[in-house]
């Protein structure tokens, strides 16, 4: 009696905490499957292989797949009411794992930077670093990082005046592992050089 007592009452106290869920862009999941992605996004439908080590003229990695706007993105493009220069969403075996979103300049840097932070609370993580561009033009470039202990999020932004802002979001295994496979095929690669 004693012993059931102790378990009812540290079921009680102790509620039975739900795992973090993948980060959501608009209507899409990080670990969505292609299908499902490319029904929610029919202005991009450009999808190919990328490369096994990223570099271009290496053969095709059929693992990895990226999907980018077939001519160029449609106006109506947007990200926290900020244009969007490009967007690209990568995925691994057919899940989604990782989005890559530029804006088209600096201007809606601020509508951004609320809208994550009302949406993933405030960073995790805050760096500065300074930046010198080849005709000794000095500024500083930013990072914030937020994460939840399955997928991650970047936001990286300079001072330049032609400085266009990136945003990631991605699943954190699935893009470890992406990462790693890339890199031991660049040593492979490196080594056959020789």
């Amino acid at each position: 009696m004693r012993l059931a007592a102790l378990a009812i009452a540290l079921s009680v106290s102790c509620p039975a905490q739900t795992p973090p869920k993948p980060y959501t862009v608009k209507s899409d999941v990080l670990g969505e499957t292609l299908k499902d992605w490319k029904g929610n996004n029919p202005q991009i439908d450009h999808c190919e292989n990328n490369t096994v080590d990223n570099r271009a003229g290496s053969e095709a990695d059929p693992d990895v797949m990226f999907c980018i706007p077939r001519a160029g993105l449609p106006d109506n493009l947007t990200f926290a009411a900020a244009p969007l220069l490009e967007e690209t969403a990568w995925f691994y075996k057919g899940s989604l794992y990782k989005l890559e979103i530029v804006l088209e300049n600096r201007f809606g840097l601020p509508d951004v930077m609320t809208g994550l932070q009302a949406k993933l609370g405030d960073p995790a993580t805050r760096e500065s670093a300074p930046l010198q561009n080849g005709f000794g033009a000095k500024f500083e470039q930013e990072k914030w990082g937020w994460t939840n202990g399955v997928s991650s999020a970047e936001l990286v932004y300079s001072d330049a005046s032609n400085d266009h802002p990136a945003i990631t979001f991605a699943l954190d295994e699935p893009n470890k592992e992406v990462d790693a496979r890339i890199t031991r095929a660049q040593q492979e690669k490196a080594r056959s050089d020789i």
